[in-house]
């Protein structure tokens, strides 16, 4: 865009690379354009970065605001503003004309010296930008404190701007309206990738994409918990969750366009299909969300940054303390880190390596009643303090639950799903068109569905049903199929079938609706004689039934 210009219009640049990054500005100059132009301190405070690609949104019947309330972000900025009190509301609305809620903005006392800003409140209240003229009142919020001592007069200010800045920040991640329950599926990442494609890389971190309610029109996200239900004694999970809009999606947004396109395509009943973002969590499996309350979502002041003994005596020898920190911190520029009271391990990078640290909140941050169900969040100016890991018999029980969790799920391998396994070679047979419409058929209208496929030896019984998983793995409900080859266990007795069976339902349950395909059968008739072949067989048989009894596959 050329340098000067005409007005062109309102909009709201929005980044590609994260749609929940974005700035709202007049655009002056010429079109048609490619690039766009705008002061440096405001791009780094709404998170874009330069040569950074955004969609720029024309913004539509923008309100005159009459009323502007903003706060400062620090107490050195708080210090700056009662320096220039008389001037900042006439300066203040010559540099700004286009402000959102929560929108940080640089105030510029001089040249070289600004101030941050976060917009706390506008009249008339409205969620979209609106436009300050000559008319427009702007009121800082102040600390209404008084005290005859200079030092706890300083105290006081510190803590109303730390509680005003920290209010503003954490209801960015709160979800709108009453805290609810979701239930909703995970999908495998190959199902992702083949219908997203080249969109995969914008899927963020410890974030679950899923669709968003009946007509809406912009994202919603938040911070939610997962399985909150669970276990009570366990530290809570937390997750970023990302509801796409459901209408009026830009053409240019192709991000928000595939997803969109993948949800309304893979619909699953009473259950919505979703995507982990690097979550870990089990392909398939029913996971619930709960939406957390405005008090539960705090601001971490500080971190405790724990290294094990070989590696902290790597990093004393070689300086590399500052490293780890700008490392860490690094992973807070798109979204904060989400902790528990009882932190987690984090993965960082540092040099051509990464290493293993476990990051918690300082018991600092806990002096509420409910800090074990809260979820502190770490943005890039938390205080990070490095300590070494030592081995004691009186670690702390809940931090040492939380590291045993994370090592099982690093050390559990699910099996893939048998329509998906890439050693699966199919062969199109004649006649297997038709059995493979019907069986489908049954399975994604009925519950509880059983098939019996009979033919002699070489007539293709395998061949089909490696045709049928693979099919029930790429439609609409996007079913898990489990294989059992049955052959294993010729001459096992009746009791060891079916605790097997058992095993293989419980697990298929937990990632309905899955199919259990049971290969040569007739492997589990032993060579007996007749007689007690049949009581064999139906000894199998009702532990067959009775397993699946229990279970909803």
């Amino acid at each position: 865009m050329p340098l000067g210009g005409s007005f062109v219009d309102n909009f709201r640049l929005r980044s590609c690379r994260n749609p929940k990054l974005y700035c709202d500005v007049q655009l002056f100059g010429k079109l048609p354009f490619s690039h766009v132009y705008i002061n440096s301190v405001l791009a780094a405070s709404s998170g874009l970065g330069e040569g950074e690609e955004v969609i720029l949104e024309k913004i539509e019947n923008t309100t005159h605001c009459t009323h502007v309330e903003v706060c400062p972000l620090s107490e050195n900025d708080y210090s700056i503003i009662l320096e220039s009190h008389s001037t900042i509301e006439n300066e203040f609305l010559n540099q700004v004309r286009l402000v959102s809620k929560n929108m940080i903005l640089p105030y510029f006392v001089s040249r070289g010296i600004h101030v941050q800003l976060r917009i706390v409140s506008v009249t008339p209240p409205t969620p979209h930008p609106v436009l300050l003229n000559e008319d427009s009142e702007l009121h800082v919020q102040t600390a209404e404190v008084v005290s005859t001592t200079g030092k706890v007069f300083e105290n006081q200010i510190s803590k109303v701007i730390d509680s005003l800045s920290t209010d503003a920040f954490t209801s960015k991640y709160v979800m709108e309206g009453e805290q609810t329950v979701l239930e909703t599926r995970i999908l495998p990442r190959k199902i992702v990738e083949a219908w997203i494609k080249n969109q995969v890389s914008l899927i963020q971190p410890s974030t679950i994409y899923c669709i968003g309610k009946e007509n809406t029109v912009a994202p919603e996200f938040g911070v939610v918990e997962i399985n909150a239900d669970q276990n009570e004694e366990e530290p809570p999970n937390f997750a970023y969750l990302y509801r796409t809009p459901t209408r009026q999606i830009r053409r240019s947004d192709s991000f928000n366009s595939a997803l969109l396109r993948l949800f309304q395509s893979l619909q699953l009943g009473d259950k919505i299909q979703s995507i982990d973002g690097g979550l870990n969590l089990e392909e398939y499996t029913t996971v619930e969300l709960t939406s957390l309350p405005a008090s539960y979502v705090r601001e971490a002041k500080s971190v405790i940054v724990t290294i094990d003994s070989k590696t902290y005596d790597w990093m004393r020898r070689f300086a590399a303390n500052e490293k780890i920190i700008k490392s860490l911190k690094a992973k807070t520029t798109v979204h904060p880190l989400l902790l528990s009271y009882a932190g987690k391990t984090v993965e960082i990078p540092l040099g051509g390596s990464a290493v293993k640290v476990h990051v918690r909140p300082s018991k600092s941050d806990f002096k509420f009643s409910n800090y074990k169900r809260a979820c502190f969040l770490v943005q890039e100016n938390c205080e990070v303090i490095i300590k070494e890991e030592i081995e004691s018999k009186s670690k702390d029980p809940s931090s040492e639950k939380i590291r045993e969790k994370e090592r099982k799920q690093e050390l559990t391998d699910p099996q893939e799903n048998y329509g998906l396994q890439s050693k699966i070679k199919l062969v199109h047979i004649g006649g297997h068109s038709q059995h493979l419409h019907d069986i489908v058929s049954l399975l994604e209208h009925q519950e509880r569905v059983h098939c019996l496929i009979l033919g002699g030896k070489g007539y293709g019984k395998t061949s089909l049903l490696k045709r049928l998983a693979r099919r029930l793995a790429h439609n609409s409900m996007v079913f898990y199929s489990q294989r059992l080859d049955c052959a294993q266990l010729k001459g096992k007795s009746a009791e060891n079938v079916e605790k097997k069976l058992s095993a293989t339902l419980g697990k298929l349950s937990q990632k309905s609706p899955s199919v259990l395909i049971m290969d040569d059968l007739d492997s589990f008739l032993p060579f007996f004689d007749l007689e007690q072949r049949q009581i064999h067989v139906e000894k199998v048989v009702a532990g067959l039934l009775r397993s699946r009894s229990f279970f909803s596959i």
